[in-house]
């Protein structure tokens, strides 16, 4: 399973009032740290920069891929750094997610080999012979509740609703339910569809997901949910926010 990482660094960064990427957090500038955590996880790792390369991320010694789709948004630069490098699965991270940790980004890739797993074992049982004439019923009602296989009620927590169909996309959920679109796991056949959206300028990142299938992983079940650590999930849009987040423990 070879991963690449895309750091998302083009945002404007408007309601911040200046370049977010470069906010320092426990003395290390935000997009360092996310940089750090993606390098444990994938390689190589692809900074997004937007319209152009980015003289000030240099520093980081990362290659740096700039929009084909100028004005695009976030989706653009998936796009980007997803073209940049050949990789059956890119990981991508945004600059303004300061504590996504290398630990949750393996949560997230975990949640992957998990269903790969489980969509093996379905095709293994079906490959068996089906349901046996007396008691397979039973049999098959018995594995619905307890989680291991498909239900009246639809797929388990955490997988696609097509069971037989690999997920193109693993997007984690916040502990409120917020959807974190950015970072996530994308399949490179996912890449079609996205060039397909960034032409036809639908830019809205959940619409594009619509069309996907969808692996939602819930933060809850991370193991640092409940550690007292700061969300890997927390964004930081605003002064208010950075200010805030600062006084966390890093």
């Amino acid at each position: 399973m070879r991963i690449a990482g895309i750091l998302i660094a083009g945002g404007r960064s408007r309601r911040m009032g200046a370049d977010k990427s470069l906010l320092e957090f426990g003395g290390i500038p935000a997009i360092a740290r996310v940089a750090a955590a993606l390098g444990e996880v994938a390689q190589p790792v692809t900074i997004a920069s937007g319209g152009k390369e980015r003289e000030e991320y240099r520093f980081l010694g990362l290659p740096q891929a700039a929009d084909r789709f100028p004005d695009c948004g976030p989706l653009a630069g998936l796009h980007a750094g997803m073209n940049a490098c050949d990789a059956e699965w890119h990981l991508a991270a945004p600059c303004d997610l300061p504590f996504a940790s290398a630990e949750f980004m393996r949560y997230l890739v975990d949640a992957v080999r998990r269903d790969e797993r489980w969509a093996a074992d379905d095709c293994a049982e079906q490959g068996a012979g089906g349901l046996a004439e007396d008691g397979g019923a039973e049999e098959d009602a018995s594995a619905s509740a307890d989680g291991r296989g498909p239900s009246a009620a639809g797929a388990p927590p955490g997988r696609p609703a097509s069971a037989s169909v690999r997920p193109l996309a693993v997007v984690p959920v916040s502990l409120s339910g917020k959807v974190q679109p950015l970072l996530g796991l994308y399949h490179k056949d996912a890449l079609p569809s996205l060039e397909h959206a960034l032409l036809r300028r639908r830019l809205k990142v959940m619409e594009w997901l619509e069309g996907l299938e969808v692996l939602y992983v819930p933060e809850a079940g991370f193991a640092g949910a409940s550690s007292g650590e700061p969300s890997p999930l927390l964004n930081i849009n605003t002064p208010e926010d950075y200010h805030a987040a600062r006084e966390r423990r890093v």
